[in-house]
């Protein structure tokens, strides 16, 4: 019998498949936007007089838009397995982030860094799944 579609096969042998190389690849886009986010937003906060209360809000949410996205790369360049690429993508974007803080700041805050944890896994998990979806 004669497969009439072939991206059916395609996907059916790449059940068991992880690549590590587009999770690498979502980790660097990912990070690329957020700083182009972050340039933006502090261009706003600064020209247009906005509370700088604000500044840690609009921080995180730039972080968990920069972890979806990267996620979606990510699953992108896969082509399966969008939840499972994309979750360990923003695993590995927060332990990034909290490397980061740890060389420069030396604060570690176990409660705030789980949370983060699991909000970076569901935005990576979302984005995945958006990514497999487009």
């Amino acid at each position: 019998m004669k497969n009439n579609f072939p991206h059916q096969k395609a996907n059916q042998n790449n059940r068991e498949y992880f690549s590590f190389r587009a999770v690498s690849k979502g980790l660097i886009k990912g990070f690329i936007l957020t700083i182009i986010l972050y340039v933006i937003s502090s261009i706003i906060v600064q020209y247009f007089g906005l509370p700088k209360t604000l500044i840690p809000s609009i921080a995180w949410w730039m972080v968990v838009i920069g972890i979806c996205f990267g996620g979606m790369c990510a699953s992108r360049i896969v082509g399966s397995k969008g939840w499972l690429h994309g979750a360990l993508t923003g695993i590995f974007f927060i332990i990034v982030i909290i490397i980061v803080n740890f060389i420069f700041f030396r604060n570690f805050v176990v409660s705030s860094t789980l949370f983060k944890l699991v909000i970076g896994i569901f935005a990576g998990m979302i984005g995945g799944i958006i990514g497999i979806n487009l």
